[in-house]
């Protein structure tokens, strides 16, 4: 007959071995590089963007996504993205 604190060592063992793999894959540090981007306005070239919290866009349902240039006025969805660092 298998003695029950042999079992229970073994487990424990086995625990502790996957508990060192997990922590090793989850301490290194990610290489990944995350770049910052901005958006431009499409009719002014203009970095001065805010989001659209107008009654307007509340009306429309779209207020998480409209944005507005601060320097001309021009009001839309869509507003490209760049580069920080391709300024």
């Amino acid at each position: 007959m298998v003695n029950f604190y042999y079992v229970m060592f073994i487990v424990g063992l086995f625990f502790i071995a996957i508990l060192i793999i997990l922590w090793g894959r989850l301490s290194k540090k990610s290489k990944k590089t995350y770049t910052t981007n901005i958006r431009i306005c499409p009719k002014c070239k203009s970095k001065n963007i805010k989001a659209d919290f107008s009654a307007h866009s509340f009306a429309q349902g779209s207020v998480f996504n409209k944005y507005k240039c601060n320097n001309c006025g021009f009001a839309g969805i869509f507003f490209p993205e760049i580069d920080k660092k391709s300024k």
